[in-house]
């Protein structure tokens, strides 16, 4: 597909995939170029999230003494992901804010200005908007 600036090209969702009316377990993914939209066809609050699991490591940044790698790889589904960087140095900034991650993906959020971090103390730093 082609769209030039400023211009909107819609399709119609196959049939099959369009969620039933107010499911609160369905939701729709489009990828396309580097970007995702999500479609959830209930309001957050109503949406069943499965129990949020995942695992998180913590990676050194060759020759950066101040700057870590935060992997979140996720099991279950993980809405809008947060690193808050902040919660781990006053000063510390992330790359990116919220990412929505799918069963299987991982999400690689760069620290910078935090020094070393041990993988317990980034867990305590992730927020998720499905943690209720």
């Amino acid at each position: 597909m082609t769209v030039g600036a400023r211009f909107v090209l819609r399709f119609p969702v196959p049939e099959e995939l369009v969620p039933a009316e107010g499911s609160a377990k369905e939701f729709l993914v489009a990828d396309a170029d580097g970007l995702r939209a999500l479609h959830f066809s209930v309001r957050n609050k109503d949406f069943v999230c499965p129990r949020p699991e995942c695992d998180g490591t913590m990676d050194a940044v060759a020759g950066k003494s101040d700057r870590v790698d935060s992997v979140v790889s996720a099991h279950t589904l993980l809405r809008d992901l947060l690193l808050q960087a902040d919660r781990l140095e006053p000063s510390a900034a992330a790359d990116q804010g919220l990412r929505t991650l799918l069963p299987g993906e991982q999400a690689r959020f760069r620290v910078t200005g935090c020094g070393s971090v041990d993988a317990e103390r980034a867990r305590s730093a992730l927020f998720r908007a499905d943690a209720r």
